[in-house]
C-alpha cells in the first residue's frame, strides 16, 4: 500500500510541476485559492443509457466564503466503439458579496471517446458545446478536454487532466470570444466500498482576462461518487 501511495503522491507533484510549467511567465498576479466540494450519483437506466446528478459548492476568496453553487443533471448514451453522448442541464448560482446574486441555465452537448483503454488505464477525450444563459443573453463556448486514468490497484487509481475553454461570440454580461481559460489537474481516486468512490485534487486553472491581469486559482476539490 505504501508503494502506491508514493506512485500516487508522485503522479500528483509531477502533474503540479506541469502547470507551473505551462503557466510560467504569464501575467496572472491576480491569485485565489478555492475550494470545490461536489457530490454526484449515477444512475444506469438499461446497458446503454445513464442519468447522472450532480451537486457542487465553490469556495472561492482563498476558501473564505461560498462563491458559487451549482445543481446540474446529464442524460448518456453508450453509442460503441469508446464513443459516449452526453446532453445536460444545469443551474448555476453565482455569489458576489458587492453584487447581486447572478443566476445562469446551462445546456451542454458532448462526444467523449475512449481512445485508449486496457484493464488497468483510459484515456478519454471530450469535446463539449455550452449554451450559457445568463441576464437574457446567450453565451456559446466550447470546451476541450483530455483525461487519463490509471489504476494502481483494485481500489485506488489517479487521474490526470488538461481542458481549454473557447468562447465563441461576445455577450453583454461580459463574455468576449476567444481564448478563455486553461485547466490542469491531478488527484487520486479511492473506492471506499461497493459503489462509493471518494477522489481528492488538485486544479489550476488560468483565466484570461482581456482589460485587466490575468486571474490563477489554485483549487483543492474533493468529490464523492456514488453509483447505487
Amino acid at each position: 500500500m505504501s508503494f502506491i501511495l508514493c506512485k500516487a503522491f508522485k503522479f500528483c507533484v509531477a502533474a503540479l510541476a506541469l502547470a507551473d510549467v505551462v503557466c510560467a511567465g504569464v501575467n496572472a498576479a491576480d491569485h485565489d485559492s478555492e475550494l470545490w466540494l461536489t457530490s454526484e450519483a449515477k444512475f444506469p437506466l438499461d446497458e446503454k443509457w445513464t442519468l447522472k446528478a450532480q451537486v457542487n459548492g465553490r469556495f472561492s476568496n482563498f476558501a473564505d466564503r461560498l462563491g458559487q453553487t451549482r445543481i446540474m443533471a446529464n442524460l448518456s448514451r453508450d453509442v460503441g466503439n469508446g464513443l459516449v453522448i452526453t446532453a445536460g442541464y444545469g443551474h448555476i448560482i453565482t455569489r458576489n458579496p458587492d453584487m447581486p446574486n447572478r443566476n445562469e441555465d446551462r445546456l451542454w452537448q458532448s462526444l467523449n471517446w475512449n481512445i485508449d483503454k486496457s484493464d488497468n488505464h483510459s484515456l478519454v477525450l471530450r469535446t463539449q458545446l455550452e449554451q450559457k444563459f445568463i441576464i437574457g443573453d446567450l453565451g456559446w463556448r466550447a470546451r476541450q478536454r483530455l483525461f487519463l486514468t490509471r489504476a494502481l490497484d483494485e481500489n485506488i487509481y489517479i487521474y490526470g487532466s488538461g481542458e481549454g475553454y473557447f468562447q465563441l461570440n461576445n455577450t453583454r454580461w461580459g463574455a468576449q470570444s476567444g481564448f478563455e481559460q486553461l485547466r490542469l489537474g491531478s488527484g487520486v481516486g479511492f473506492t471506499l466500498r461497493d459503489g462509493v468512490v471518494a477522489e481528492i485534487g488538485y486544479l489550476n486553472r488560468l483565466k484570461v482576462v482581456d482589460s485587466a491581469e490575468d486571474k490563477m486559482s489554485h483549487i483543492v476539490g474533493v468529490t464523492m461518487k456514488f453509483q447505487p
